[in-house]
């Protein structure tokens, strides 16, 4: 079977140029310079 689609975006976020994986209120915050461009 394949990856899950949780793993398939955290796959893709942090493939971007200086992208931190943050954990909050129980999920995922992904940033790039204190910004938040993906929750999930």
């Amino acid at each position: 079977m394949g990856k899950n689609i949780t793993d398939v975006v955290r796959e893709i976020c942090l493939g971007m140029p200086e992208t931190s994986e943050v954990i909050s209120r129980g999920g995922s915050n992904f940033r790039v310079a204190d910004e938040t461009f993906a929750i999930f």
